[in-house]
């Protein structure tokens, strides 16, 4: 079935055999009317959606992951008025079937990046971060190769060798233990094919065969040993999708 609202810019996850969706953008028509907070999940099983606790604070983009039998929600972004709708932020909550709370923030304010869990450890990597004081717009952020873990929701994050090529709205899966990162985008020259490799157990990454086209705004999954990667934006020449 079909969502029960519509809404874009999401990082849904698979949690406890549920499909959950929080946050992103909504519209009345085909006009954005900003971020929500709503929550919903997916019980494959029934065949149902259903309302579960909203975010604390309604953001576009929060990276979902179920991680130590929580689901996460990180960083992504806050709109705080007409002009400022893209406010990046570095806060993470955990849901424990009822409620959210704070756990261990992100070092810097991250958005738009991959996540994975190899290990049992929790990997993110990528994406944007402000570039100065300003934390606003598009032209406010930039770029970052960061790539950090968490061991334990209660615990602090570490850092690991960076992503190669820094980026935003890259897609990821995990094959193995290798975690592949596949295009995405850069804030200064639009999309990418880029397709770089981290080995978790000797912490480092190796380039493979980039993608036939520059795709960002993507989605990626691992089926039976196989990378597989479709869709995604793209901004020049009026812009469209994939």
């Amino acid at each position: 079935p079909a969502l029960p609202f519509a809404v874009q810019e999401i990082y849904p996850a698979l949690h406890k055999g549920q499909i959950h969706l929080a946050g992103g953008f909504v519209a009345e028509g085909d006009t954005i009317t900003g971020a929500t907070d709503r929550h919903i999940a997916f019980d494959p099983a029934q065949g149902t959606w259903t309302e579960r606790a909203p975010l604390p604070v309604a953001r576009h983009h929060p990276n979902l992951i179920s991680f130590s039998d929580r689901l996460l929600a990180i960083g992504g972004f806050e709109a705080r008025s007409e002009e400022a709708v893209w406010v990046m932020q570095a806060g993470v909550w955990a849901f424990d079937g009822e409620t959210w709370s704070d756990v261990a923030a992100l070092p810097q304010a991250n958005g738009e990046s991959v996540t994975t869990v190899v290990q049992d450890r929790l990997h993110i990597c990528g994406g944007r971060a402000p570039k100065g004081a300003s934390n606003m717009s598009w032209p406010d952020h930039t770029d970052v190769s960061d790539h950090f873990v968490l061991a334990d929701a209660s615990g602090a994050w570490t850092r690991a060798a960076p992503l190669p090529t820094a980026r935003n709205s890259a897609a990821a899966a995990t094959i193995g233990t290798d975690w592949h990162v596949v295009g995405g985008r850069t804030v200064a020259n639009g999309n990418t094919p880029a397709h770089e490799v981290y080995d978790a157990n000797e912490d480092r990454w190796r380039t493979a065969a980039p993608m036939p086209q520059g795709q960002g705004g993507l989605a990626a999954a691992a089926v039976a040993g196989k990378l597989y990667a479709f869709g995604g934006e793209y901004f020049d020449n009026g812009g469209g999708v994939f």
